[in-house]
């Protein structure tokens, strides 16, 4: 073993083998430092050093599977919250389908219904979705 780095991994395999022989009080001790002293070399052994919790910002996110991803793991009231977010998510892209259309539909007269019928409804449910999640928020 390198004295000029501390290697955790070291640490935690003599605490696991100590472990069965500690009384049941020092036991849960034991293990919170056993993890945290994973988690270190972990973090010691990383190649880039730096460490960032939820850093999305170079890639994109399918925010949809991630909702579905946590599904099974809620329970009822988490599950509601959770579907209501997917709902939005799913407006959301709705709305962008929407938009594209709109611009690259001619306006002709043969095209008069979706004009001035269609899309003013389109354009009153989003915003009655957007009143919705407002009110859910408070």
């Amino acid at each position: 073993m390198q004295t000029s780095k501390v290697s955790y991994k070291h640490i935690s395999n003599l605490m696991q083998a100590a472990l069965p022989n500690v009384n049941a009080k020092s036991r849960n001790s034991m293990e919170i430092i056993i993890k945290a002293s994973e988690l270190l070399d972990s973090i010691s052994n990383s190649s880039n050093h730096q460490i960032s919790a939820c850093d999305i910002a170079d890639e994109t996110v399918d925010m949809e599977a991630l909702l579905r991803g946590l599904q099974p793991a809620c329970n009822s009231a988490e599950t509601e919250t959770v579907n209501m977010l997917i709902n939005f998510v799913k407006t959301q892209k709705l709305y962008r389908t929407y938009q594209n259309m709109r611009e690259f539909l001619p306006q002709r007269e043969s095209n008069q219904f979706t004009q001035t019928k269609l899309f003013p409804l389109i354009e009153q449910f989003f915003q009655l979705q957007k009143e919705q999640k407002e009110r859910s928020e408070t």
